[in-house]
């Protein structure tokens, strides 16, 4: 029998460095980030229909169940009584306001072209104005080569948006007539002893959404209707229309009051350059009023964001998706820090954070 020094040691077991180790680690979570970039840079646009659709579930959803506490109905016939009054409504005020609306839009768009021409000849009267008017005008006459089709472009993604749209509402409503069906279904994504946790994000998610969008119609009805009423008094034609164009420009908060702004200024410089100037001060009052007085108001049983954070997000988003992106920014980033506060500040940190439902006051009873 062969003696033990003449057996061949085992080979011992390959050991990796635990630098290599780590950077391993490292390389596939930086595979992993760039992988999840790329999927979601291609999926982006649908990934914002999901979340609109999501949108309109929370205040389908809300709406229902306010009605349900303050009736003898069911959540399901809350919620059938609630889509058919919102879209009796959207219908009753297409056939009664929209031709008006649609007369009015007609007449603006003949208007505006008046008003940049009376513009021009403003601009041509200043000092040095017929060299910065050729400027302007060699501009203009350089891109008139990509007009057909950026027209072509903008077409596109006006289809693309409606088709969007619709698929919006139509997985909304699903969403909202049976919310735990999928809440349960995404709550089994994760191991049983996050599920709790999970809910009670999924629950602050919901908060948010709701509150933020109550407060933002509300803020967009004060802003349309004060608007309208201060292009009235000052004589501004199509003060109606105007009120209606900032009332939903104001859906976005920081760069929206700044392009609804420019439409009223060239109608009031129509009339004359004191015209003009006073719409200005009007908008700025509006804001101001908007800013200081009717937002914290509305706030007091809603959320509040950081402004600087969301400039930012609009920049990004607008950068990224266009027109929609912009649209969705301020939501998007009232999710983004809820999920910061709640899996990263409090899990992560175990710090309290700042929750938008321990801010709400509540009405005394």
């Amino acid at each position: 029998m062969p003696s033990t020094a003449d057996t061949p040691a085992e080979n011992p077991p390959l050991k990796i460095d635990s630098t290599v180790q780590r950077g391993m680690k490292i390389g596939a979570g930086i595979t992993a980030i760039v992988a999840g970039a790329i999927l979601l840079w291609y999926t982006a646009q649908v990934l914002l229909v999901f979340f609109f659709a999501i949108f309109l579930s929370v205040f389908f959803s809300g709406m229902a169940r306010a009605l349900q506490k303050r009736s003898h109905f069911s959540y399901r016939g809350s919620l059938a009584f609630v889509l058919l009054g919102l879209f009796s409504i959207l219908g009753i005020a297409g056939l009664i306001i929209g031709p008006a609306v649609a007369d009015q839009s007609a007449n603006l768009s003949k208007a505006l072209p008046l008003a940049f021409t009376q513009l021009v000849n403003e601009i041509k009267l200043m000092p040095g104005g017929n060299s910065i008017w050729n400027g302007i005008q060699q501009a203009l006459d350089n891109s008139k080569d990509s007009n057909l089709q950026n027209a072509m472009k903008f077409a596109g993604l006006g289809l693309h948006g409606f088709g969007g749209l619709i698929f919006a509402i139509v997985i909304g409503i699903f969403f909202a007539g049976d919310p735990e069906l999928y809440r349960v279904g995404f709550l089994n994504l994760f191991p049983p002893s996050r599920r709790a946790r999970m809910t009670a994000v999924l629950d602050e998610l919901g908060f948010t959404l709701w509150w933020w969008l109550l407060a933002q119609l509300a803020t967009m009805a004060s802003v349309g209707i004060l608007v309208g009423i201060g292009l009235t008094i000052l004589g501004v034609p199509l003060s109606g229309t105007l009120g209606l164009i900032a009332a939903l420009l104001s859906f976005i908060p920081s760069l929206g009051p700044f392009i609804s702004v420019i439409p009223a200024i060239m109608l009031g410089l129509t009339i004359s350059p004191i015209t003009g100037l006073w719409v200005c001060l009007l908008y700025l009052g509006v804001q101001t009023l908007e800013a200081n007085v009717i937002t914290p108001l509305i706030q007091q049983r809603a959320i509040s964001l950081p402004p600087a954070f969301v400039l930012a997000s609009e920049l990004l988003m607008g950068l990224l998706l266009g027109g929609a992106g912009l649209m969705f920014a301020t939501p998007l980033a009232a999710v983004v820090l809820v999920l910061v506060n709640m899996l990263y500040i409090q899990d992560v940190l175990h710090q309290p954070g700042s929750l938008p439902s321990r801010k709400k006051i509540r009405p005394k009873r």
